[in-house]
């Protein structure tokens, strides 16, 4: 409830509704991770992850249609080093962001997915 009332006051006034949930279809995961993973190795080659807790869904509701963020807390391997960092990324635009060390809970990453890949912006 926290995020949502944050996500109202960070986000244009043309938002419907903003939801933040914990994605738990399996193939869902897949996806999103799949898509951290590609940008997380713009950054860092050969990089991959290893797990993530709390994969989180930012969904804005606009008169445009429906705009989405993603992100969770992960352990990644990176130059055969392992470190638990916060990614994020807007489905739309593309506002990769990584933050370590990895924030733990779902409500913190749901206001880290706003303010770093606010959904559309």
């Amino acid at each position: 409830m926290m995020a949502e009332s944050l996500a109202r006051a960070e986000l244009s006034q043309d938002v419907f509704a903003v939801s933040v949930t914990e994605v738990t279809n399996p193939s869902h995961i897949k996806y999103i991770l799949g898509s951290l993973e590609r940008e997380l190795n713009r950054l860092l080659p050969d990089s991959r992850i290893i797990a993530c807790n709390h994969v989180t869904e930012v969904v804005v509701e606009q008169l445009a249609g429906h705009d989405y963020s993603y992100g969770g807390s992960c352990t990644i391997s990176a130059g055969g080093r392992e470190s638990t960092l916060t990614l994020c990324d807007d489905d739309m635009i593309g506002k990769f962001t990584v933050t370590g060390p990895g924030i733990s809970t779902r409500e913190g990453i749901g206001l880290f997915i706003i303010n770093n890949c606010p959904p559309g912006g």
